[in-house]
């Protein structure tokens, strides 16, 4: 039987959905994330070199100049060879429901999750959004999450709650599994585009498997969109080879302040990619402690279906959406893997097999109980959730908010008794085709 359907929901969100803060001293500084360039400032520094290289068609310092203006713009969050942060980084937390938002707030918050539908039948009082650095060790994040969670049952009154991670949301959610699960405080889990087995794009990063033709897309990773065209505007004049080398060096600040040390980012590398990566750049004494952390975190994402399934057999359901079919953001060379732009599909869907992107399964590989889609790319029978996940050909990581099946999938999921997996509406089969309310 399902519990209450007014039990409280809290979103566990992906990365870049938490406003971050610098503080020194107890004293807030400034706002690190999202992060926040200086058009001027940017501007003066790279204007007599950028001029320089466009008049001589060589690179006279301006892809030094971009790669030292990034990496001071990364430096507040920089992460240390331990994996904890240089300076002092706080998540703007709110310990209250959905209802005491801003309207700026709730509008950000439909917009990065599908709760809305969700909200209009339990009530914006019981919809919660967990905040986390999402650049620290993912044992800190969940262990916030632990406490978070207790302040919700002890504000609502409930027994236990609900949650919905999203991407990265996925991660956070693993390593809270794997410290407080006994705890059994969540009796409803819907993953939604939820990183479980890692990104491919995060390993290609690491291996700088980089489309250099498309390195816009590194800004527009970090920044936004209007950065990324500003500076497509910006490197119209100058020669590729000037292009690439501000790609590579934009990377290179990236991974020295951020990337490297960071436990949360090395723990979205998927599990078969680590041993390589780690013995490239994580061998040696130095990083003996780092390893040991992230480790611990890798050991539960090899356990994660075990520790899901002793959830289920004390009572908690679980449920994930996975979006399939199309190729990982352009920054990635990889142009094969089958994902929603951000996490391939057998990380969203905890193991399906699927077929490289634009290609079928192998009818070898199939047996009498498999359960392909449509279009032959994706067998559900093997993934672990395989009664309660559904595939979306064509979703879009970042906008499964504004897909009307998925907002309905979460408030069916969790408030209708009747409604269970994927056999029970046939208005909700298994594989569908993604939508996009926007573009209505």
């Amino acid at each position: 039987m399902k519990p209450s359907t007014n039990l409280p929901c809290i979103i566990i969100p992906g990365m870049g959905h938490s406003k971050l803060e610098l503080y020194r001293g107890g004293e807030k500084v400034k706002t690190v994330w999202p992060l926040k360039t200086d058009a001027r400032e940017a501007a003066k520094r790279v204007r007599l070199p950028y001029l320089k290289t466009v008049l001589s068609r060589r690179d006279r310092g301006f892809t030094d100049a971009i790669g030292g203006y990034f990496r001071d713009v990364l430096e507040p969050l920089t992460t240390l060879p331990d994996g904890g942060m240089r300076h002092e980084i706080r998540p703007v937390a709110r310990e209250y429901p959905l209802s005491r938002f801003t309207e700026g707030e709730k509008r950000f918050t439909y917009r990065l999750a599908p709760v809305r539908e969700l909200a209009g039948t339990i009530g914006e009082e019981n919809i919660y959004l967990f905040a986390y650095n999402f650049f620290t060790d993912l044992y800190e994040s969940a262990a916030q999450l632990d406490r978070f969670i207790q302040t919700v049952k002890a504000r609502s009154g409930a027994e236990q709650v609900r949650l919905l991670p999203v991407s990265m949301g996925g991660a956070v959610f693993t390593a809270y599994l794997d410290a407080y699960g006994e705890k059994n405080d969540a009796a409803q889990v819907m993953f939604i585009e939820a990183a479980l087995d890692g990104s491919v794009l995060m390993s290609d990063l690491f291996r700088r498997n980089v489309d250099k033709y498309n390195g816009y897309s590194v800004l527009e990773f970090a920044t936004s969109g209007r950065v990324s065209e500003a500076m497509r505007r910006l490197l119209a004049p100058v020669p590729w080879e000037v292009r690439f080398g501000v790609l590579y060096k934009s990377l290179d600040a990236a991974f020295d302040t951020v990337l490297n040390n960071s436990l949360a980012m090395w723990a979205t590398v998927p599990k078969e990619d680590y041993p390589a990566l780690r013995d490239r750049y994580l061998s040696g004494e130095a990083r003996a402690a780092f390893r040991e952390k992230l480790e611990r975190f890798l050991a539960a994402q090899f356990r994660v279906r075990e520790l899901i399934a002793e959830r289920q057999r004390a009572g908690a359901a679980f449920y994930a959406t996975s979006g399939y079919g199309l190729r990982i953001m352009a920054l990635s060379a990889n142009d094969t893997v089958s994902t929603d732009t951000v996490l391939a599909a057998y990380s969203t869907s905890l193991g399906a097999m699927t077929a490289p992107r634009g290609q079928t399964l192998d009818p070898a590989v199939l047996t009498p109980g498999s359960r392909v889609s449509q279009d032959g790319a994706i067998d559900a029978s093997t993934g672990f959730l395989k009664d309660a996940t559904w595939f979306f050909k064509g979703q879009v990581h970042n906008d499964t908010a504004f897909n009307n099946t998925i907002q309905t999938l979460v408030r069916r999921v969790f408030t209708d008794p009747a409604f269970h997996d994927v056999f029970s509406d046939p208005a909700f089969p298994q594989f569908m085709e993604a939508e996009d309310s926007r573009k209505k």
